[in-house]
């Protein structure tokens, strides 16, 4: 198996503002804790609906050209 470190470390100093040194001294566990911790669920159909409920479309305000 090949580990993406070099990907990763993009992510650690573009996302987290890591240095680089940080990065690298951080053991695995934590770097992938850390970003087990930000993986996004996506919405379910409550939340979905939830949000519909907060900021509902009215009327042609939304559609392009109008």
């Amino acid at each position: 198996m090949s580990w993406p470190f070099e990907s990763w470390q993009q992510i650690a100093i573009r996302r987290f503002g890591l240095q680089p040194s940080e990065f690298w001294a951080m053991p695995l566990r934590d770097w992938l804790g850390l970003l087990e911790s930000v993986k996004s669920r996506g919405l379910d159909r409550q939340k979905l609906e939830d949000l519909l409920a907060l900021y509902p479309d009215q009327g042609d305000e939304n559609e392009p050209d109008k």
